[in-house]
């Protein structure tokens, strides 16, 4: 963790006054949450685990994001949606919470996603009361737009959702699904400019959908989304066409995020027993070789990343790790060589946790990650948010 500079002291006072000061700072740091130096030592697949950072609130976190001054939003689930602000270090800022409304747990609603804007506010994507939710959070963490909505020219409808915001072109895709009373599925997409303002919606035909997307090297967006066991993969243009299409059998996905946009696109498909294999997709989402086994894919279900040597990083869930885990699954990142060969996954948590999984992960530095996860303690004081900083050698 860096070292702040040391106070200039010039007379006792000034000495008693650094001291209070120290004492305050540490005080908040019990308050907001723990930083944790890693001492992970270097290994042949280049994962070095340098800090981490605590933050005490029982939340789910699915989607982090970082400001232009550095630090972090994080968005997810505390029983209603919810989010958190933080700067550069994980230290909490402020946090934001939906309203909490009579009814059951599971109708109370959750942000899948957060996106950075051009004007230094950031937009959350999700879900309220059944309903779809965007919220744009000023620096301050106070909402200064709220819209509630379901896609337009569709009757109806009584559930609606969003499954992913994603940064595309210079601006937002917001990609949602909808629910009739029959549970007849309906997907859409809308395009947001750079503040978050609409520009154009519509409703996708029935082979399209998504609940993750990445941005084509032509402006293209990819998505994929799950139909029972299947998933189906889909391109879009600029104007929300569908230009190509398929469906795999899978139980599971994870798309894979290129370090730069890329033509094609790259993901990882499980079976029923949680064996992957890598599809390699042209722009037409024809397979552009044979899928490659992942050896031992003891690690699944959060981010990849495609790395400039055509290795993989994922973030996710591993049975393995030692220790005595009061969970068989525990937090943790692996590298994958690109003949599918899995290195042994690092854990993120320590060995008397047990933990959820990594949920999100993005690049801070050509080299450096952020990875954020849910830390399950023994009881609610040892439990929380964990940032975890992750250089990578390439």
């Amino acid at each position: 963790m860096p070292r702040s500079k040391p106070l200039p002291v010039r007379s006792a006072a000034d000495y008693l006054k650094a001291i209070l000061r120290v004492a305050l700072l540490a005080l908040m740091a019990l308050a907001i949450g723990a930083c944790r130096e890693r001492t992970d030592a270097s290994t042949s697949d280049g994962i070095v685990v340098q800090r981490e950072m605590r933050i005490k609130t029982v939340a789910s976190p699915y989607a982090i994001a970082q400001m232009a001054d550095g630090g972090f939003v994080i968005a997810g689930d505390r029983g209603t949606a919810w989010a958190v602000g933080t700067d550069s270090e994980g230290r909490v800022r402020w946090a934001y919470e939906e309203k909490r409304e009579a009814g059951p747990p599971a109708s109370q609603g959750h942000f899948r996603s957060v996106v950075a804007l051009a004007d230094g506010s950031a937009l959350l994507c999700g879900e309220q009361k059944l309903t779809a939710l965007l919220v744009k959070i000023n620096p301050r963490g106070e909402a200064i737009e709220r819209r509630l909505f379901f896609p337009k020219g569709v009757t109806g409808l009584i559930i609606s959702d969003i499954g992913r915001c994603a940064k595309w072109g210079k601006g937002i895709a917001v990609i949602g699904r909808a629910n009739d009373a029959t549970l007849y599925r309906t997907d859409w997409v809308m395009a947001l400019d750079a503040n978050a303002k609409e520009e154009w919606e519509t409703v996708l035909s029935d082979d399209a959908g998504g609940t993750d997307a990445i941005e084509g090297a032509d402006g293209s967006l990819y998505m994929a989304a799950p139909r029972g066991s299947h998933i189906v993969i889909a391109r879009i243009d600029t104007s929300g066409r569908v230009v190509a299409a398929q469906n795999t059998v899978s139980f599971g996905f994870g798309l894979l995020r290129p370090f730069a946009p890329a033509t094609g696109a790259k993901l990882i498909a499980y079976d029923a027993n949680g064996r992957g294999r890598l599809l390699t997709l042209d722009e037409q989402l024809r397979d552009r070789r044979e899928p490659i086994p992942i050896d031992s894919i003891s690690i699944n279900h959060g981010r990849g990343f495609e790395l400039v040597d055509n290795s993989l990083l994922m973030f996710g869930t591993t049975a393995k790790g030692g220790g005595a885990f009061t969970s068989p699954l525990a937090a943790a990142v692996a590298r994958v060589a690109p003949n599918g060969r899995t290195h042994e996954p690092h854990v993120l948590v320590p060995p008397q946790m047990a933990s959820d999984t990594v949920n999100d992960a993005i690049w801070i530095a050509p080299d450096e990650l952020v990875a954020v996860r849910l830390e399950i303690g023994k009881d609610r004081e040892s439990s929380g948010i964990v940032m975890s900083w992750i250089r990578i050698s390439r």
